[in-house]
């Protein structure tokens, strides 16, 4: 799978709709459909939100992930929210 544009992203209003930045690259998407499709901004500013955190909460579960890995982090208990979250980075990765 070809690497994501690096983080930091922000969402940003243009007057229109949102858009999601990034530091290094300017635009790289935007978050419109909710609000022109169902007359809805504040949903708009969320998903354009979520959209701008997605690379460091990516980060975030990778992290995870190498603790778990790596005996720092005892499971025991939560094994199938690990398991949630080893899914998740596999799809956000293009990997299942």
């Amino acid at each position: 799978m070809t690497q994501h544009t690096p983080a930091p992203w922000t969402a940003h209003w243009n007057k229109y709709y949102f858009e999601i930045n990034s530091e290094r690259d300017g635009l790289i998407g935007d978050a419109c459909a909710s609000q022109f499709i169902e007359g809805n901004t504040d949903k708009g500013k969320a998903n354009a939100q979520l959209m701008a955190a997605a690379p460091e909460m990516l980060k975030a579960l990778e992290e995870i992930i190498f603790l778990v890995e790596n005996g720092h982090i005892n499971i025991s208990g939560i094994q199938s929210q690990y398991q949630k979250i080893r899914e998740t980075v596999a799809k956000a990765k293009g990997e299942s």
